[in-house]
């Protein structure tokens, strides 16, 4: 026998506040999947970064051994080797 509803009371909170963690669970997975996939996508574009750099590194090297040969070859000075 409830008289003044306090086991429903009881009750009620009690659900209430399994619903609350319950939401605060998913709301907790989902800002940790928001901040892999941003973690994700800033590693890609790192991974890119490198890429280009690396490509630029190749590319600068080419036109040194350009630079180099027409030095060797007495076209240029070795002010545009330097």
């Amino acid at each position: 026998l409830d008289l003044w509803g306090k086991i429903r009371g009881q009750y009620q909170s009690a659900v209430l506040e399994a619903m609350a963690q319950d939401q605060a669970f998913y709301e907790m997975q989902l800002l940790l999947t928001a901040d892999l996939a941003i973690a994700y996508f800033e590693l890609r574009t790192q991974d890119t970064l490198i890429d280009l750099l690396n490509g630029v590194i190749q590319t600068r090297k080419k036109a040194l051994e350009i630079t180099q040969s027409l030095y060797e070859g007495r076209i240029i000075d070795f002010s545009a080797v330097a």
